[in-house]
């Protein structure tokens, strides 16, 4: 177990999307101790700024079996599998290129299009990591690693993928985008760009919100989804995520809303989509599976 799993046994925290953890940082155990800055997660959480230099696109498996992608991202980790989402927080320290971090583990309960919209949340497990980064060829990080959960413990290798470009354009995804049935348009604003989704097939299902570039990532993005309604899963207000571009180009978008977690594989559409949403069999991303493998189950 590492010494981020031992600091969570030793009292109460309540994190922003209500799951009640039990543990507090230390000053003097945590790596922070030995850093002069901190960065603030998405559960409140204060990390050093020496996570930051884990921030990419990963993929890997668990004991080498499934594929799950993540999204590290100054402190935070957000990922899917076809059975699960994960969502939690990292440390590392650089100069021990070392890592722990604590995740909760939710089931997936909407999986559409050959895992190309997932949904997940409900009840939760957690899990801890400890780890070390290893540089590999064209300084892609590999994460290698432990794990620990309630039910079970193995071992866990990830690689960073490589994105298409070290800069984030916005212009890059004013564009019309699909994932499975899903129709996304996006608008430019200037400094953001305003998009609009629907699906055809899910009577009522549509969605809304703002995209602007993101600083801390080459070819990632902002996502700010202020309603989604009458879709499977994920309904409701505000929530907030990061989609990133991918070496094929697929925009994957991870959001969350509290305990509640989204995952969207879209491909740019390359026909266009009339009044009642069909499409014609030109439009890209109709039968592109994403990496997800269902046979992760960790």
């Amino acid at each position: 177990m590492g010494r981020l799993a031992k600091l969570i046994a030793r009292s109460g925290l309540v994190v922003t999307f209500g799951i009640s953890l039990s543990g507090c940082w230390s000053s003097s155990d945590s790596k922070i101790s030995r850093q002069s800055e901190t960065l603030t997660t998405w559960q409140g959480v204060k990390v050093g700024r020496d996570s930051a230099a884990l921030n990419g696109l990963y993929r890997g498996q668990f004991d080498q079996s499934g594929d799950t992608s993540w999204l590290l991202l100054d402190g935070n980790v957000i990922g899917f599998n076809s059975n699960y989402g994960y969502l939690g927080y990292l440390d590392f320290d650089v100069a021990n290129q070392q890592f722990d971090a604590q995740l909760w583990r939710f089931p997936v309960i909407t999986n559409l299009f050959q895992n190309q919209w997932l949904v997940a949340g409900g009840s939760y497990v957690s899990q801890t990591w400890n780890g070390i980064r290893f540089d590999g060829q064209n300084n892609q990080n590999s994460l290698i690693g432990d794990f620990v959960t309630p039910d079970a413990a193995g071992s866990f290798v990830l690689e960073q993928v490589r994105l298409v470009s070290s800069v984030t354009n916005l212009a890059a995804v004013i564009d019309q985008w699909q994932s499975g049935e899903h129709n996304l348009f996006i608008t430019d604003l200037g400094l953001n760009g305003r998009f609009q989704g629907f699906s055809p097939i899910f009577s009522g299902c549509s969605y809304q919100g703002l995209v602007s570039a993101n600083t801390s990532l080459s070819n990632s993005y902002l996502i700010n989804l202020t309603q989604q309604q009458g879709c499977e899963g994920f309904n409701g207000g505000p929530a907030i995520g990061i989609a990133v571009l991918d070496d094929n180009g697929s925009w994957q978008w991870f959001v969350h809303r509290g305990s509640e977690l989204s995952f969207q594989t879209f491909t740019r559409a390359s026909a266009t989509i009339d009044n009642s949403g069909e499409t014609s069999e030109e439009s890209a991303g109709t039968d592109v599976e994403t990496d997800l493998d269902t046979s992760s189950d960790l």
